[in-house]
Parts: C-alpha cells; structure tokens; sequence
C-alpha cells in the first residue's frame, strides 16, 4: 500500500510585536507561526546525483502544512496524525509511526521555530489569498472586513477568478505581508497546502534543520 513518508519539517515564528511594527492596524493578538514539511508518496521516484552516481530516489518536496497561532497550528498537526494509524503516513527512517511520535516530533519543531529571515535564506514561499469580492458580500461584518483587506493591498492590483480576489503575498521576505496574511487568512476556505508555492532543496543529504543548527536546533528525522 502507497504510503507518504514526512522528511523533514522546519516552522517559523512571527513575534507579535513584529506583526504589530509592520502592521499597526493588525487586530493580533499572539505570535503566528508557518509549519513546513518535506514530503512525498513512497511509490513516486526520480533520478538524481549522489557524489558522480545517477541514483533512483523518491520523489519529494516542501508544502506549507499549517498556518497560525501555536494551538491552530498544532491542531493540524493532531488531524494529519491521524494518518498514521492507517499506515499512511510515516516519518523517514520508520516502518511504522505511530500517531503520538509524529505529534511529539513536530511539536519540539515548533517549540524551535526560526525567525523568518533565518529560513528565508533556504526556502521560497508565495502564499495565495483569496477571499469574495467585498461588492459581492451581503453580510455587513463580511462586507466591512473585505473592503478594509482590499484598501491595505490598494497598491497591488488582485487576479479576478469568479467574484473572487487574489492577492499573492510573501510572509518570508515582508512582515507586513504576514501580518495580511495572518490577519485575513480565515476568508480563504481552501486547505492551507492548496494557497501556497514552496521552492526549496529537496534532496539534500543534510535536512534543513540541521543545516539551520547551532546545536540547539538539530532535528534530523
């Protein structure tokens, strides 16, 4: 049975002071954080370079998994879990994950979360949000929330799809663009892996981590 097999994982914490400083208007209240995974299916390969050797290896890549405050973040990370009870989902290296090992490991990656400049040197991240044309919301609160979004990004011109906008945004390389993004995230229905484009080394021998660690921070899966 086809399985995906989780690599390696990093997070990223946003102070709230930060988001506050970018965007003053913000009505946050905690630190923010983004969850990332390297992953892929076990029965997925490509070809690549090890030293002068083409070998066959699995097929990967980084996905943003969660967005939020620590409690939401982590709530995904229980749900995901869940897979592992069914055999489809299991960290590199294991024949068999249980749940609450996959919970405790990517919990301790999000109590050593980096600061967004610090992961911005290794991964790209563009993440889409999209949310109702304000003109198109009857609800007064719905309607209000949207129009104050669209006169924050009133110098960015938005992708029209439906009576939808969409705004790309960049919360690795802007503060004020994580600030938007953090602040008006729950407009956008779709799961948090559908809105974003993670650019990053997939095949290194050395997980990113690791890479990242003075010592403190090595979490090799």
């Amino acid at each position: 049975m086809s399985h995906r097999i989780a690599y390696d994982a990093v997070a990223v914490r946003f102070p709230i002071d930060a988001l506050r400083s970018a965007f003053p208007e913000t009505r946050l209240f905690d630190d923010q954080f983004l969850l990332f995974e390297l992953g892929g299916d076990n029965n997925l390969t490509t070809q690549q370079y090890r030293g002068n050797r083409l070998v066959e290896i699995r097929v990967r890549d980084w996905s943003l998994m969660a967005s939020g405050k620590k409690y939401e973040v982590m709530k995904t990370v229980v749900e995901n879990a869940a897979w592992c009870e069914n055999g489809c989902l299991r960290l590199s290296g294991s024949r068999d994950t249980q749940a609450e090992t996959f919970i405790r490991r990517y919990r301790n990656v999000v109590d050593v979360a980096v600061t967004p400049e610090t992961l911005g040197r290794h991964l790209g991240c563009t993440v889409t949000l999209n949310v109702p044309d304000p003109q198109t919301v009857d609800n007064e609160w719905r309607h209000k929330e949207l129009t104050a979004l669209t006169a924050c990004l009133s110098g960015r011109t938005p992708e029209r799809i439906g009576n939808r906008l969409q705004w790309s945004l960049y919360p690795l390389r802007d503060m004020r663009d994580a600030a938007l993004l953090f602040s008006w995230q729950h407009f956008d229905e779709r799961r948090i892996f559908n809105r974003a484009e993670v650019s990053g080394h997939e095949y290194d021998a050395t997980p990113l981590a690791k890479q990242m660690s003075t010592g403190t921070l090595a979490l090799v899966f």
